[in-house]
C-alpha cells in the first residue's frame, strides 16, 4: 500500500523562537511573584522545560518523530530521529490552519506522540498534502 502522504521534519527555527520566548515570558512572570526558594524551583523547572522544548523543536532527540507518510486506511507509519521505523494504527489532525498543524500518532504501544509542524518544520508541497489530506480524508 503507498502513502497518500509523506512528510520528513526539518529543525524548526521558528518553533524553537517561540518556545523560547514563551519561556522567557514565564521566567517574567516568575519574578515579579516569587522569591527564595519557590523562585529557584520554578527558574531551574522553567530552564530545563525550555531547553526540552528547543531540543524538540530542533530534532535533536533520538526517540522524536522525525518523518511520517500517512495511509489511505488512516494509518501511518513513521520514523524516529534514532532511525527506528514504527506503525501508527491512528493519525488524527488535531488542527490544521495554513500556518498551524498539530498531528497524533498513535503507535503500537497506545502512547501518542504529537508532532506541531509549522511552515518551516516540513517542505511546502508536503504540509500541503497534508492539509489535504485531513480535510478529505474518507471517514
Amino acid at each position: 500500500m503507498s502513502p497518500v502522504c509523506s512528510v520528513v521534519l526539518r529543525p524548526s527555527r521558528s518553533l524553537a523562537v517561540l518556545a523560547s520566548a514563551t519561556h522567557a515570558l514565564a521566567i517574567l512572570a516568575v519574578f515579579s511573584s516569587l522569591d527564595g526558594i519557590p523562585l529557584l524551583l520554578v527558574l531551574t523547572g522553567a530552564a530545563l522545560s525550555a531547553a526540552w522544548c528547543v531540543a524538540k523543536s530542533m530534532l535533536w532527540l533520538p526517540d522524536e518523530v522525525a518523518s511520517f507518510e500517512v495511509m489511505p486506511d488512516g494509518a501511518a507509519r513513521w520514523s524516529d530521529g534514532g532511525g527506528g521505523s514504527h506503525f501508527a494504527s491512528v493519525i488524527q489532525v488535531a488542527w490544521c490552519s495554513e500556518f498551524v498543524v498539530v498531528v497524533g500518532l498513535q503507535g503500537a504501544d497506545f502512547r501518542w506522540h504529537w508532532v506541531l509542524l509549522l511552515p518551516d518544520s516540513a517542505e511546502t508541497g508536503s504540509l500541503r498534502c497534508l492539509r489535504v489530506w485531513s480535510r478529505w480524508r474518507p471517514g
